[in-house]
């Protein structure tokens, strides 16, 4: 009896214990991550709002990136998938790795249309990527190689194919052409109706010949 007496006092002492580093838990205010506190919006005595942040945190790891692919696009993409990341803030030339690392199940419907959400995540961490940032991203959906292809400027996209103008020793022909994929640089993979002996001609937006 005294054994059993002396185990349901341990068993109330642990509670006890418990109880209190409940109450002591209530105040420290630990984030679920690892990261950087970026801005802390509260004085001492303040009472917190829900509708204001009290103190922003940034995490330390690899940086994400948010963005919506239309349902026409994305049946193409898939996680895991490749892109090429440029930052306004360096301009076209500079160009960041990513990977694709959550999508959506869901649509969200933005003008009418459903859009999908997706993630991208930044292959390494560099210190020139800065939370903000105003991002464009080109997913890789296909790679091939010795395709033939042109620059888009050089080819006149209609329904099922595109037009493009096959330049002789005098005059100019249209040929038609099958369009295959779009390339990161905006180039058009010809499938069929053009060789790699062909020339062809610029052509403007008015559909004449630049050069």
């Amino acid at each position: 009896n005294r054994i059993a007496a002396q185990r349901a006092a341990v068993s109330q002492a642990e509670a006890r214990l418990s109880s209190a580093r409940a109450v002591a838990g209530k105040n420290v205010l630990s984030a679920p991550f690892d990261g950087v506190i970026t801005a802390v919006n509260i004085e001492k005595g303040e009472i917190s709002s829900s509708a204001k942040a009290s103190i922003s945190m940034i995490s330390d790891s690899a940086f994400q990136i948010k963005a919506k692919i239309s349902e026409v696009d994305i049946s193409s993409v898939t996680l895991g998938a490749k892109a090429v990341v440029t930052l306004d803030a360096y301009g076209s030339d500079t160009k960041f790795d990513a990977v694709i690392s959550s999508i959506d199940p869901a649509a969200t419907i933005e003008s009418g249309s459903p859009r999908y959400g997706i993630t991208l995540t930044f292959v390494t961490k560099d210190e020139r990527v800065k939370a903000g940032m105003t991002a464009n991203a080109d997913i890789v959906t296909m790679t091939k190689e010795n395709a033939l292809t042109l620059p888009a400027s050089f080819v006149q996209i209609k329904s099922g194919g595109g037009i493009v103008k096959l330049v002789n020793s005098t005059t100019t022909e249209d040929r038609i052409v099958k369009i295959g994929i779009r390339g990161q640089d905006g180039k058009l993979e010809i499938t069929d109706g053009l060789t790699d002996t062909d020339v062809v001609a610029e052509i403007s937006e008015d559909g004449t010949v630049v050069r």
